[in-house]
């Protein structure tokens, strides 16, 4: 009875099951049937059978919609710019010059064809669909030889271009290209960092620099854009084979404050020999002029405009001939050797020599080396120091001949005790050679000569104790010393300025005699 009651129950789970595993089966029949609706509705992608393999980008505006893998890695790299059809412009710009403007009138032409600028190898075709621009970068037929064992070459390839991308980017100088007509079409990190936040990364890319026709030589720049307008900059750039231009910038901030500093110096160095009384000329290894002063035109008679003009080192001195400032030889083949040999002598430095002019000037022209080759002529106008030297040397012979008339033998003395003049009257007296005594000659000397020829007496030790005493305690004295021969002498000596004194002797008995013409010694300071 109970095994009756079992088997109705099992048969209603068996049942239960079978319905349940139904149910599931029709539903998943359902949500495939259901995917299959949707598969069918959903439009194939744009990517699918050939696109695969290809570059290729569809924008909607600026704003890049979907990409191929290929496409993303060459937009991974391409410049900052407003959106991501400008980024991609900046990138493939020095292919495709005239890309942004194509690509603004692709809307009229449905659809363009571009050929890489210099590269037949690559082409670019822009296509505009219900208001999309979809953008395919293709290879030519001719790179299939590297699609397939070419792979490991192709990676070297690029891991070389990535090196060669980073080292320009990081290089410390900015560097860019430009079209024929002035557009620039790549530039790298530094060039972008010069524009500032300020500047709209548009493309073409602002310019920096405005270099002229300048072409490869150096050329100082600043910058016309950007947050640093006053640096100052070397620019340089070379005309590739597409007909390009690459350009270079060298920062010069330290050259250009250096030759700041070196103008700065040049006219202070001016303004100074402005105000020197000495006439200067400067000629440089080609004996050309290129300095003088205004004291050289006052003091020489040339016109300024000649000098102005830097004429030659014979052309200056030939001048100064005709203006009769510079002696005339006796004739043109010794005038040529008189140029020569002041060339050479000024070369070394030895050049010195004293020219007179007709109207009673005296130049004195000292010719010295410059670095380089250069040579200095300095010319100093000595009229007045050898008029006021020859009114000294006539006033003081015109003393020494005052001296010599006196019948007093008189001896001079320096502070140092040296005998610096003496008279006829002292040569005779003493029988002194004048042209050994002054200068030659000493105190202890003197008085030595003097007691031989004397009677021992007080004399001598009062000299003695005069000469010692200082400068400012002497006083004036007199005594007397007795000749051999019976004469007396009168002696008298006297403190003088800055430490000389004098002593002189003199013989009252006797009458003065008529004398052969006066003599005095002069000492010359060593």
């Amino acid at each position: 009875m109970g095994r009756c009651r079992l088997e109705p129950m099992t048969d209603h789970l068996i049942l239960a099951g079978i319905t349940t595993f139904a149910a599931l089966a029709t539903a998943l029949v359902v949500l495939i049937l259901f995917h299959a609706y949707l598969d069918r509705r959903k439009p194939p992608s744009i990517f699918d059978g050939r696109d695969a393999d290809d570059t290729v980008f569809v924008f909607d505006g600026g704003t890049l919609l979907d990409a191929t893998a290929s496409a993303r890695r060459l937009l991974a790299d391409a410049p900052a710019a407003a959106d991501d059809r400008a980024r991609l412009v900046a990138r493939l710009g020095s292919r495709f010059p005239d890309l942004a403007d194509r690509l603004a009138e692709l809307h009229r032409a449905g659809i363009v064809t571009m050929r890489a600028k210099g590269d037949a190898l690559m082409t670019l075709t822009a296509e505009w669909q219900s208001g999309l621009t979809r953008l395919t970068l293709s290879a030519s037929e001719a790179l299939a030889p590297y699609a397939g064992a070419g792979v490991a070459r192709l990676q070297v390839m690029e891991d070389e271009l990535a090196e060669l991308r980073h080292a320009v980017a990081a290089a410390p100088v900015l560097i860019w290209r430009e079209t024929g007509s002035g557009q620039v079409t790549w530039a790298n990190g530094p060039y972008f960092d010069r524009l500032g936040a300020g500047e709209a990364l548009s493309w073409p890319l602002p310019r920096l620099f405005e270099m002229g026709d300048a072409g490869s030589s150096p050329v100082r720049c600043t910058p016309n854009a950007g947050t640093a307008r006053d640096n100052v900059f070397e620019c340089y750039r070379s005309r590739l084979p597409d007909g390009d231009l690459l350009c270079y910038a060298l920062p010069a901030d330290t050259a250009a404050r250096a030759e700041g500093s070196l103008r700065d110096f040049r006219q202070t160095l001016t303004r100074t020999f402005a105000q020197l009384p000495v006439g200067i000329a400067v000629f440089d290894a080609r004996r050309q002029l290129q300095m003088f002063n205004p004291a050289l035109t006052d003091m020489t008679g040339l016109e300024a405009a000649f000098l102005a003009a830097r004429p030659t080192l014979g052309a200056f001195l030939d001048r100064l001939r005709e203006n009769r400032i510079l002696p005339e030889p006796r004739d043109y083949r010794s005038w040529r050797k008189r140029i020569a040999d002041i060339d050479a002598a000024a070369a070394t430095g030895d050049f010195e020599e004293s020219w007179t002019t007709p109207a009673g000037q005296t130049h004195r022209v000292l010719g010295r080396p410059h670095p380089d080759g250069a040579i200095a002529l300095l010319f100093n106008d000595v009229s007045p120091e050898l008029s006021l030297t020859r009114r000294f040397r006539a006033e003081l012979e015109l003393g020494h001949e005052v001296l010599d008339s006196l019948d007093e033998a008189i001896a001079v003395f320096s502070p140092a005790r040296l005998l610096l003049m003496s008279n006829a009257a002292y040569a005779r007296l003493w029988g002194i050679d004048p042209s050994v005594s002054a200068g030659q000659t000493d105190l202890a000397q003197a008085m030595t000569h003097w007691r031989r020829e004397c009677v021992p007496g007080a004399l001598w030790e009062t000299l003695e104790e005069f000469a010692g005493t200082s400068e400012n305690l002497r006083r004036p004295g007199t005594g007397q010393a007795a000749l051999h021969d019976g004469r007396v002498l009168q002696c008298r000596f006297t403190p003088l300025t800055g430490g000389a004194f004098l002593i002189g002797f003199r013989d009252p008995a006797t009458a003065r005699r008529a004398q052969t013409p006066p003599m005095l010694v002069h000492a010359r300071s060593s």
